[in-house]
């Protein structure tokens, strides 16, 4: 199973380094950028699952960062951390369209259960994951595979087809009736 990336865009080495390793702990995968103009490279290629962004970056400002990168995934989760702490930097901070804005001083825990947050709220109005998920088995109908304990299966097509069916099936099977 694929862990959830976090991009952290923080120039501080210090703040950088807590973060990922609390990050870390809680079974993400995190890239740090210690400037904002390579996520935009990086970002035009692909996206992470949250971004976490400074406001004062050595390249460019932080507001400008999210601006370009909404404008290029707009259902990104984008959380502010950073030293600008007044009122008028929160607001511009989420208008701009950023989820979330933390000031420093932080606490490490509570950025990640604001991370955890934004990744359910983002999970709980994306489209439905074309692989269905039983305990411990998966199945992904567009790729004609399954695997248990992340381990890939070799099924026959009609294997696959059967096991599909009873696994999409299975709320609406009625067990058989007993007699008493």
């Amino acid at each position: 199973m694929q862990r959830e990336t976090v991009w952290l865009v923080e120039d501080e080495q210090g703040i950088a380094d807590t973060l990922v390793y609390m990050l870390q702990q809680e079974g993400f995968a995190v890239e740090v950028f210690e400037r904002g103009l390579p996520v935009l490279d990086k970002a035009r290629q692909q996206a992470p699952d949250v971004m976490i962004l400074d406001v004062g970056l050595p390249d460019i400002s932080g507001f400008e960062l999210c601006r370009q990168l909404l404008a290029l995934h707009p259902a990104l989760p984008v959380l502010f951390l950073t030293a600008r702490s007044e009122e008028v930097d929160r607001l511009l901070g989420l208008e701009i369209g950023a989820d979330d804005y933390v000031a420093k001083p932080f606490s490490p825990r509570e950025v990640c259960a604001r991370v955890r947050t934004l990744l359910r709220r983002v999970k709980k109005f994306s489209s439905p994951s074309p692989v269905i998920r039983i305990g411990h088995f998966e199945l992904n109908e567009p790729a004609a595979q399954i695997s248990w304990f992340d381990t890939p299966l070799t099924l026959t097509r009609y294997e696959f087809l059967l096991l599909k069916i009873t696994q999409v099936a299975r709320p609406r099977l009625v067990p058989p009736a007993t007699n008493g």
